[in-house]
């Protein structure tokens, strides 16, 4: 009973900010998304992903939703395990940004990331350390991220065949590069996932951004959906 409570207060923890995103001067966005996973042995696995991102409205509390293409991308990870809790990860992923204006600079990113995942009966709790070099024309702009993460499902001890899960996370982003003064982002993320088959999973995502929110705060609700297939 106390952990179906506790799940019960982790969902309303960050439904609680999301709620509030009806405020002027927060865009919202649409991003569609496929993955491909595969397990070489105890120690590799690799993603292999797509992306597109849409704009639907520059501000929710005055606009009509349009959809306007914002770009789009595909990427690779590649991740080793390291002990019984840790993994090294390292990916690159290139994005069309001309999908909106044939005049914008597409984007060359590369990322290195260490995870560290601990599961407490059906809880896992997971923290990441991620740095990425975002490659635009001849400038780069470094970022420092660190995302907690907690996962658990719905029912049950694990997530099987036709049942739901719930991913909550946190996540504080600095940016950093000559052109541009120096950046903090903060982002929450409530996901709300679908086993369909062993191996498939669907994916419906609320994520809300504070951007340079210790400046000019810019604030973003992304709606996202997804479709992860293990192979």
């Amino acid at each position: 009973m106390a952990f179906y409570c506790f799940r019960f207060l982790i969902v309303i923890s960050f439904l609680f900010p999301l709620v509030t995103v009806a405020q002027e001067g927060t865009s919202l966005l649409w991003e569609q998304s496929f993955d491909f996973n595969y397990k070489l042995d105890y120690r590799w696995s690799f993603n292999f992903g797509s992306g597109f991102r849409g704009g639907l409205s520059d501000d929710l509390s005055q606009e009509s939703l349009d959809l306007q293409p914002k770009h789009f991308q595909v990427s690779h990870n590649s991740t080793y395990n390291v002990g019984f809790f840790g993994k090294l990860g390292v990916g690159i992923m290139h994005r069309w940004n001309t999908v909106e204006d044939l005049n914008n600079d597409n984007e060359l990113r590369l990322t290195q990331q260490y995870s560290h995942a601990r599961r407490f009966n059906a809880l896992r709790l997971v923290h990441r350390l991620q740095t990425d070099q975002r490659i635009v024309d001849k400038s780069t702009t470094h970022r420092f991220r660190y995302r907690f993460s907690i996962d658990f499902p719905l029912s049950g001890l694990r997530v099987d065949p036709r049942e739901f899960y719930l991913v909550a996370s946190t996540e504080s982003l600095l940016s950093s590069s000559k052109l541009i003064r120096p950046e903090w982002d903060q982002r929450i993320t409530l996901r709300l996932g679908f086993q369909v088959f062993k191996g498939t999973r669907l994916q419906l995502d609320a994520e809300y951004r504070w951007e340079n929110f210790t400046a000019n705060t810019v604030r973003r609700l992304f709606i996202n959906t997804g479709w992860v297939q293990k192979i």
